[in-house]
């Protein structure tokens, strides 16, 4: 009998003490990811992109400077070029740029993952992609607008015919013809948005957007 109550004693003992040992070492787990988290206090999580740049362990100003610099003054010094003919029309894309949300990407990014649980939170440090957060830009319409006017303030135009002159000498000269330009304001209007859109410096052939017309006395025909 006293066998046996020793065995009983034994294996409540033995299940203490892994009860014991499993709440030391989920304790300990909890404390060393809980310290190592400690380091973000402040700063962003690692794992975090802004616009394809890293941010990791950056206080919010610091990420706010970062994505400045690398970011929205490149995107801002890009130009729009149009041209037709031998006629070019530059500008830059900060022109028509009113806003951008990188007060708000920066604020979002530097409190995330505070939704999270502390294990939670370790997993996402433990991920193999990080989480990317875009830039998005305001553009002003009326801007985008007016250089779309001054454009076709230069390309607009009547065609003009030709013309046979004689001096007094009696000598016979003719002035060449020029077709004429109408500019399609509504596409012109919508290509330059969407070129401001993508960030694109692509060239872009006014010709698209131009009715061409020729006047009736050509020089060939004259």
């Amino acid at each position: 009998m006293i066998t046996i109550v020793n065995k009983s004693f034994v294996i409540k003992l033995f299940l203490i003490q892994i009860l014991c040992g499993t709440l030391s070492l989920s304790l300990g787990l909890k404390y060393g990811i809980s310290s190592h988290l400690s380091k973000y206090t402040d700063k962003i999580y690692d794992n975090l992109m802004i616009a394809g740049i890293n941010v990791n362990s950056l206080t919010r100003e610091q990420a706010f400077k970062r994505i400045e610099a690398q970011y929205i003054d490149t995107i801002m010094e890009k130009q729009i070029t149009l041209t037709l003919d031998t006629q070019l029309f530059k500008a830059s894309l900060k022109t028509f740029i009113k806003d951008s949300n990188l007060d708000e990407v920066v604020n979002e990014v530097y409190s995330y993952p505070n939704h999270l649980s502390t294990v939670e939170k370790w997993l996402f440090l433990l991920k193999d992609q990080p989480e990317n957060f875009d830039i998005r830009f305001d553009f002003d319409q009326a801007s985008i607008e007016l250089f779309a006017e001054h454009i076709i303030a230069q390309v607009n135009r009547r065609s003009q015919d030709a013309a046979i002159t004689i001096d007094s000498q009696g000598s016979i000269a003719i002035s060449p013809h020029a077709n004429g330009y109408i500019v399609d304001k509504e596409k012109l209007v919508a290509q330059i948005s969407n070129s401001l859109m993508s960030y694109s410096d692509e060239l872009i052939n006014l010709s698209d957007f131009v009715t061409e017309s020729s006047p009736m006395n050509t020089t060939a025909l004259l």
